[in-house]
This record gives C-alpha cells, sequence and structure tokens, in this order.
C-alpha cells in the first residue's frame, strides 16, 4: 500500500481561468511485478510496472488539468534556413535528428503564397468544397477511408459518426462566419447566431478547376522549386507512396485540431494569422491513449482536450517527459517530423500551406502488416482466439529479443503488451482468465508451435528497423489491437472462454479438443479485465462500447496463459 497525493479541481480558480490545484490524501493499493529505483529520466517506467490499482478518496475527482500541470515545457527550437541548407535542398541531418524544428528566412517568405490574406482568397477563390463545420472548436478527425472499413461500418450503425459536418459554401461565407466567431469571442454576440466552427483543407491542385476559382492562376503561387526546395531525401521517404500535394489549411479563430499523428515529413507553412502547437514525441504514445485501430479516429488521442485532462480516465499521461510548444508566426516554417502527435490552434483567422512527404516508415508498416501469419480464415472461434493470443506473445518476445537491448525480452514483451487494454480501452489487466488454458492453447501448441516460432521471429524484423524505436514499439501495439479485434470477433468465443458468467460445466463443454481437462482454475468466475464484482466492465474509454471489450479479454488471456 502507497499513499499518493491526488490532485482536486479548485472550481473558484477554474472560473478565473487559472487551474489551481488543491490536494487531498488518496490511499491506494498499488501492486508490481517489480519495483526498480526510479531516476529523474526514468519516470515513464513506473506505470509498466503497475499490474492493478485500487483507489479510495473522500473527495470526488473532477477533471480539468492544463496539460502543462504535468508535463515538461521547451520550446521548439528556432533555426535560419541558410543554417541547413544544402545545394538546393535541406540538409539530411534535420531528418536524422527526427526532432521539430522552426525554420526562419525561409525563400517561401518570398514567394506569391505568402501574401495571400483573406481578401485574396476571397478576390480569386469563389467556392471552398469540404469545409469542416462543427459544434466545437475542437475537431477530431474521423477517417472515411479508414483501412477498417467494415469496423468504420459497424461504427455508423451504433451511432457513431463525427461531431462535424462537410460542406460547401462560397469563401465571403466561410468568413464572414469567421467575423461571427471573432464577434463572439470579444463578447459580441447575436441570439439568432449559431454557435459553429469552420475549417477548410484541402489539395492546392483542386483550385485548378475553374468553377471553383475566379483566377485560376492562384495555384501557380506555389512556385514548382518549392517541393525540391523542402524535399525529403530518399533515404527517409517512402518508396512505394505516390508523391502528395501540398494542402491548402484556412481556419477560423479558435479551431482547434485535437492532438494526433501523421506518418509524414511535414513541412507547414504559416501565411496569414497564428497558430499554436503542441507537440509530443513518438515516445509519448502511452501517454497519448491513442483510439483503438478499429475506432474510426485510430490515429487521434483519446486525451482530445489538453486543457482539461482527466488523468482518472488517462492515467498515462503524466507520465509523459515532455512536450514541445511554438506559436507559428507568419512567414516562419515548421518542420514535424513523422509520427510526432500535434495539436494545433488558429488564434485568430489562419491560412497555411503544409508540404507532405511520406516517410519511408510507412513502408516498413506495411511490409509488417502484410506479412503471411500462419492464421486460417476457416478456423473455430477457439482456434482463432488461442492463435491470436499466442502469437501476440510470441511476436512481442521475438521484438525485444531482436533489439536486443532488454536484459530480459520476455518481461519487456509483457510490459508492451499490457499498454494495449491499458490506454487504449482503459482496462489494464487485473486477474487471470477464468479458463483452463489447456482447452485450446496447448492444442495449438502442438501442432502449430513451430511455425508459430518461425513466422513470428521473421515478423518481429519488420518492426525492429523501424525509426525512432518508440514507432515500433506503438505500430506493434497497432498489430496486436488488429489481430486480437480479428481473434475475438465471433461472439462464440466469448462464450467458448467463459468471459460471460458461466458455470464451469459449460466451460468444460466447450473444452472438447481436451476431454482430459479438469476444473482446475476454473471456479474463479469473474470477467477477465472486468470490476470483480462479478459484472462486466469493459466498455473502453472514448467513444467505444463493450463489444470491442473481446480484445481486452484476449489480450489479457495471452498475458496469463501464452507466456514462459
Amino acid at each position: 500500500t502507497g499513499h499518493i497525493r491526488k490532485h482536486a479541481w479548485d472550481p473558484k480558480e477554474a472560473r478565473r481561468g487559472r487551474a489551481r490545484v488543491s490536494e487531498a490524501n488518496t490511499d491506494c493499493a498499488v501492486g508490481f511485478l517489480s519495483t526498480p529505483m526510479l531516476k529523474k529520466n526514468q519516470k515513464s517506467l513506473l506505470l509498466l510496472f503497475v499490474t492493478g490499482v485500487t483507489c479510495h478518496s473522500s473527495r470526488e475527482y473532477q477533471p480539468g488539468f492544463p496539460w502543462s500541470d504535468f508535463v515538461s515545457e521547451t520550446p521548439v527550437r528556432r533555426i535560419q534556413y541558410e543554417t541547413i541548407r544544402k545545394g538546393n535542398g535541406i540538409d539530411a541531418s534535420v531528418f536524422e535528428r527526427a526532432m521539430p524544428v522552426v525554420i526562419t528566412g525561409t525563400p517561401a517568405a518570398a514567394w506569391p503564397i505568402a501574401k495571400w490574406t483573406p481578401d485574396v482568397i476571397q478576390q480569386r477563390v469563389k467556392r471552398l468544397t469540404n469545409v469542416y463545420d462543427g459544434p466545437e472548436e475542437l475537431f477530431l478527425y474521423y477517417h472515411d477511408d479508414s483501412p477498417h472499413e467494415d469496423h468504420v461500418e459497424a461504427h455508423a450503425a451504433r451511432g457513431w459518426k463525427p461531431q462535424y459536418v462537410l460542406k460547401n459554401m462560397s469563401t465571403t461565407q466561410f468568413f464572414e462566419q469567421c467575423e461571427r466567431m471573432q464577434r463572439r469571442g470579444r463578447g459580441v454576440r447575436s441570439e439568432q447566431e449559431d454557435h459553429r466552427y469552420y475549417y477548410f483543407s484541402g489539395d492546392l491542385g483542386i483550385w485548378n478547376d475553374p468553377s471553383l476559382v475566379r483566377d485560376p492562376s492562384i495555384v501557380s503561387d506555389l512556385p514548382s522549386a518549392a517541393k525540391a526546395l523542402f524535399s525529403v531525401p530518399e533515404t527517409h521517404r517512402a518508396k512505394n507512396v505516390p508523391e502528395q500535394e501540398p494542402i491548402v489549411w484556412i481556419a477560423c479563430d479558435n479551431v482547434t485540431a485535437a492532438a494526433h499523428y501523421d506518418a509524414v515529413h511535414n513541412f507547414f507553412f504559416q501565411i496569414y494569422g497564428e497558430k499554436s502547437f503542441v507537440l509530443f514525441p513518438p515516445s509519448a504514445f502511452a501517454g497519448m491513449h491513442m483510439h483503438p485501430t478499429s475506432h474510426p479516429s485510430w490515429t487521434q488521442s483519446q486525451v482530445a482536450d489538453l486543457m482539461a485532462v482527466d488523468i482518472e480516465r488517462f492515467p498515462f499521461f503524466p507520465l509523459i517527459d515532455r512536450a514541445y510548444t511554438v506559436t507559428l508566426q507568419p512567414g516562419e516554417m515548421l518542420y514535424l517530423p513523422p509520427f510526432w502527435f500535434h495539436r494545433v490552434k488558429a488564434l485568430g483567422v489562419s491560412i497555411s500551406l503544409a508540404l507532405w512527404s511520406d516517410s519511408s516508415v510507412v513502408d516498413l508498416v506495411t511490409s509488417a502488416n502484410s506479412r503471411a501469419i500462419p492464421f486460417e480464415p476457416d478456423w473455430k472461434p477457439r482456434f482463432k482466439w488461442a492463435g491470436a493470443a499466442r502469437y501476440i506473445a510470441l511476436l512481442a518476445i521475438h521484438y525485444f529479443r531482436a533489439k536486443d537491448k532488454d536484459p530480459d525480452p520476455v518481461a519487456a514483451a509483457r510490459r508492451l503488451i499490457h499498454l494495449l487494454p491499458a490506454t487504449r480501452y482503459s482496462r489494464p489487466c487485473r486477474r487471470a482468465a477464468a479458463i483452463d488454458s489447456r482447452c485450446a492453447v496447448d492444442r495449438i501448441a502442438k501442432g502449430l508451435e513451430d511455425k508459430f516460432q518461425r513466422f513470428a521471429e521473421d515478423h518481429a524484423k519488420a518492426f525492429v528497423d523501424m525509426d525512432p524505436e518508440a514507432v515500433g514499439h506503438f505500430k506493434l501495439l497497432d498489430f496486436f489491437d488488429d489481430l486480437a479485434s480479428w481473434g475475438s470477433s465471433d461472439a462464440d468465443a466469448s462464450v467458448y472462454l467463459g468471459v460471460s458468467q458461466t458455470t464451469a460445466a459449460t466451460r468444460n463443454a466447450s473444452c472438447e479438443l481436451h476431454p482430459e481437462a479438469d476444473d482446475e482454475a476454473q471456479n474463479d468466475e469473474r470477467p477477465l479485465g472486468g470490476s470483480g464484482d462479478g459484472s462486466s466492465s469493459l466498455t473502453p474509454a472514448g467513444a467505444t462500447d463493450a463489444s470491442d471489450g473481446g480484445v481486452v479479454e484476449l489480450v489479457c488471456w495471452a498475458l496469463t496463459h501464452c507466456f514462459p
């Protein structure tokens, strides 16, 4: 038992716009697999060892703390373009460091595009297509083109849909809406006004369409030499992905993109107005509590509002070591490396341009996700479940063995797998599964173990090559998420494993593969990952529901039964 000082919200200070923290004693029972001595730079290790936390407090916690209350803040470094220029491009060292940097004094400041203002856009562009229209300033992107189309359709059937709508509007209408928003920000508002937020994002090339523009030459305001000037070396660029068009961003005041990542090298040029960025490195993937891969917002953090972080719901967030911040001014360019999490807010009307190049890691992720794995599509539920669980365990073990950095790769593999239910579904594994592992795992071990070992050893190499290292970690979790979703997709699998409240006799009847299996270790009827009171509490955080609990159950079962 330890004593944790727990933050409590002071509503009086909150009304003044300042979150002063008062303290309340909280007793927490904490279970550890081990208790390493923590150094200053090792605080992120602490929660990786926590197997369960039960807290009791006389004061109810109310969320609402700014991210900066928990995470160290560092300004993004600013450098002159000439110091990183090499020939007609950028020196490779910028990409090798993989750190964000603000580049000042770039040739972009002299391009015709740098003179764009709201008036110029209205004079030269007639209509904006696919304008994002939402009821809140915070936008959580919804992937209609998700690689998991079947899941997206299922989410739509459950009523999960984006909080915004896409509409077409004239540039005059768009900027009039921006002016209304700014008036509201100054405290001037009409009761007849709707409280909506707007931004536009689209390829520059769409303005080649004469039906959208008054002046087709606007596209040439970005010189043809621009792409070469900010090109990414081939060693850092994806080889199998078409080059992306420059992207124009136009946002009204306070419009905010929720924290998310992109798999691209991003040269972000601020043309008009200001934008503030909060950036987190790829190593913060656990603290960002990403949406599950089956969710349409799977590249987005569940910690949507960084100005009101709920640390009870997102307990890994305070373990993020550092964040980087910058307010980008007109004429400045931000280089944002691939897989960096970023939250972006417009400070007034803002016009920006992004030059994107897919990272070479995209090729590795594609290769890793397309590797053949030793599964059959017609397997019965018990084989799917047990096979997915065993393969997840083996792949994680071989991954850490191949990295050859951890003295105990098995323990490292367990810690990484534990992050999947703990950070994406808010359901850390607390108890062993209420079944006999011989029901299926031993059966698969006899016939397929050698094949599983060979495939997992080869498969792990694709993730080991990903750089920086943390990208390999969280892309491996993405794969586990996908595989666990596949392995737990059948309703019969849940019945077979006794994750609903069934009798030991029913569970034994499902183990016909091993009639010799006895009733040992089958008397605990608490659902795996549940609350411990006999009721299932597998509803993940965010916009997910209990149907995704099968992923949690499978992963927790893998941790319990599939490790040496």
